[in-house]
């Protein structure tokens, strides 16, 4: 695998999601 060298920015709702718990399950796949 290549090495992550950039960061890029985080997505519009990154806020919204942050703290919340079991993310996996509101996951769209």
């Amino acid at each position: 695998w290549p090495n992550i060298t950039e960061k890029k920015d985080a997505l519009p709702d990154a806020e919204e999601w942050d703290g919340v718990p079991d993310k996996l399950q509101h996951l769209e796949r």
